[in-house]
């Protein structure tokens, strides 16, 4: 199935204020953000496509998650890099790619390894 474009989602259940504060949602006030990433021009199943792939939805998931904080905030610092984590994990695990997957150092989804065996 080829995919011409991964949405990335955020749900703000713990966010960046504009302030640079983390603060917790309720689950009920919680916020959607997507952003589209073209990857019709990369093979998702290649290691040079995955890792092209990988940089474009890292790039967007740094968006998605607001400015980064500067080194000495580490605070700030270390929730902006898990909100893209999170966000690249998630995205990642939607594409269904084994090379994505390997090339963002997460565990490959269940139904492709059950597919390979």
């Amino acid at each position: 199935m080829p995919r011409t474009i991964l949405p990335l989602l955020l749900a703000s259940a713990v966010g960046l204020s504009a302030a640079g504060i983390a603060t917790a949602a309720p689950a009920s006030d919680a916020e959607t953000t997507t952003v589209r990433v073209r990857v019709a021009d990369v093979d998702l199943s290649s290691e040079a496509g995955a890792r092209v792939a990988l940089r474009r939805i890292t790039r967007a998931a740094g968006t998605i998650c607001g400015d980064e904080a500067d080194s000495r905030d580490l605070q700030r610092r270390a929730l902006f890099q898990a909100c893209v984590r999170g966000v690249v994990d998630e995205t990642v695990a939607s594409a269904h790619s084994p090379a994505l997957a390997a090339a963002a150092g997460v565990p490959a989804p269940a139904s492709t390894l059950a597919a390979a065996n």
